[in-house]
């Protein structure tokens, strides 16, 4: 073998073990970007005590009915299992309003669950109005609503359509149609195709604005024309709503109450600030149970870095790995996250994630946050300061 081929030789063994060397850190990279987002056995958070509910009725089938004037399709009571889902725009959780009432020192915590009629009656005026034209909308071509709890269904036969929903105080359409094949159009719909809850309708709309409200309109037509359904004219429904307050729909069983105690008669029931529910540890599934998102978000600090800066290299950090590695009412930022080597020098991005259990107060410093991070760190007695 001459002298050049010697060369050639180990030049291509150089290559090769390079190469090798290159592909065992990109799995590597990978497999421990992936372990992050995976609770250990060891660490599946502990279940936790809370408010006691009044007593549930067991699930029985609802038959579903067509509406004229708001007629209500009453559902049982069915206590869920709230799961964890780390959409920042959208959370499957029972969205319920937070009170506390003090007795003698003692406070008795209280929530009232809204159903869609409920809400759809306290709605502004221009929310009542999109409601009634979308209605009126689907009933031209044939199709059919029904009204249950928490949403209602519009359906014909046993094609479900879409469905109608509040998201705090926005109108909401869930379209029967793929999410994934409107990737990157007008519409910016919401996937919800891993929400059980939507399984058919995956597709959410939020109508956040005129333009949404139109956008609403075309996807409905486009679903009933290719469901072979025509337009007629036809006199619009009046759908009137009654006027009723809260506690006239409390006692129309249109508003759920459940407490952690008996309350007392006559008691006056105030607004839960955070600051009442404070907790010296809390998991995702409490968090939720303890304060909803449109509550929360009235805690975030949103800071505007001047300087622009083009995210190279973006991670996740999880609360569990934070809450093991800071100290109570310790700062946490990219610099002490690079500092303890928790994530890259490279890293210039990061968004929290819940997981596991935070068990003391946090100053987190970061880009993006999912919901329930934020909930939990608020619920701490932390601050979250979303860095833009």
């Amino acid at each position: 073998m001459t002298n050049d081929q010697i060369v050639i030789l180990l030049f291509i063994i150089v290559v090769c073990c390079v190469f090798i060397g290159w592909l065992g850190f990109f799995f590597y990279s990978r497999f421990k970007s992936k372990s992050l987002q995976k609770p250990k056995p060891e660490e599946v958070a502990p279940k936790v005590k809370g408010p006691r509910s009044l007593p549930t009725k067991p699930k029985k089938s609802v038959e579903e009915k067509p509406i004229s004037n708001l007629e209500f399709v009453k559902e049982e009571d069915v206590t869920e299992t709230i799961i964890e889902e780390e959409h920042d725009d959208f959370n499957e959780e029972e969205e319920t309003e937070k009170v506390v009432q003090v007795v003698n020192g003692r406070r008795i915590f209280v929530q009232f669950n809204y159903s869609f009629k409920a809400k759809l009656i306290l709605a502004s005026p221009e929310v009542q109005e999109q409601y009634r034209t979308l209605v009126n909308f689907v009933h031209s071509y044939g199709a059919k609503t029904s009204l249950s709890w928490k949403q209602e269904r519009i359906y014909l036969g046993r094609n479900t359509f879409a469905l109608l929903l509040f998201k705090g105080k926005k109108l909401c359409v869930a379209y029967a149609l793929d999410p994934k094949e409107y990737e990157g159009s007008k519409y910016h719909l919401i996937d919800l195709s891993e929400v059980k809850r939507f399984e058919k309708t995956q597709a959410l709309l939020k109508l956040t604005s005129d333009r949404k409200f139109k956008y609403a309109q075309e996807l409905l037509d486009l679903i009933l024309t290719n469901n072979e359904l025509t337009k007629k004219d036809m006199e619009p429904l009046a759908l009137d709503l009654p006027k009723l307050t809260k506690d006239e729909l409390i006692e129309e069983k249109l508003i759920k109450v459940y407490s952690s105690d008996e309350i007392t008669e006559g008691a006056v029931l105030q607004q839960a600030k955070v600051t009442d529910i404070i907790r010296k540890n809390v998991n995702v599934t409490e968090a939720n149970h303890l304060i909803s998102t449109d509550q929360v978000m009235e805690y975030v600090e949103v800071e505007t870095n001047q300087s622009k800066v083009s995210h190279f290299k973006k991670d996740i950090i999880n609360i569990d790995t934070l809450a093991q590695n800071f100290g109570p009412d310790e700062l946490v930022n990219l610099e002490a996250l690079k500092e303890k080597k928790l994530i890259s020098s490279k890293v210039d991005h990061i968004k929290v994630l819940a997981r596991g259990i935070l068990d003391k107060p946090l100053i987190i410093e970061a880009q993006d946050f999912s919901i329930d991070a934020i909930k939990m760190i608020v619920l701490t007695g932390g601050q979250v300061r979303k860095v833009n």
